[in-house]
């Protein structure tokens, strides 16, 4: 089955509130299963430095919390490069992996 993108983030949404009470409407509603959504977000092309897709899944978390539990601190940091590590070319070269 195929699910319009502000369904997916719909369901994303429903999933950050409670993974349990997604699991109880995807009796009655069709939301697209839990495996499905993970899979989803591993498809997120997300590369080192700012990237838009990172605030979007933010702000999707973001939004499913409570106003009191909405404090949220982004921290940025260096990371040592490994020997075995190789340039990936066929990413734009854009970063190491």
């Amino acid at each position: 089955m195929r699910y319009d993108p502000e369904i997916k983030k719909f369901a994303l949404s429903i999933y950050f509130l409670s993974s349990r009470t997604y699991r109880e409407l995807q009796k009655s509603i069709a939301l697209p299963s839990v495996r499905f959504l993970h899979l989803f977000t591993e498809r997120w092309n997300i590369v080192p430095g700012i990237n838009n897709k990172i605030f979007e899944a933010l702000k999707l978390k973001l939004n499913s919390l409570p106003l009191i539990e909405r404090h949220c601190i982004l921290c940025a940091d260096e990371m040592s490069l490994k020997s075995h590590l190789f340039y990936n070319i066929s990413k734009n070269g854009n970063y190491w992996i």
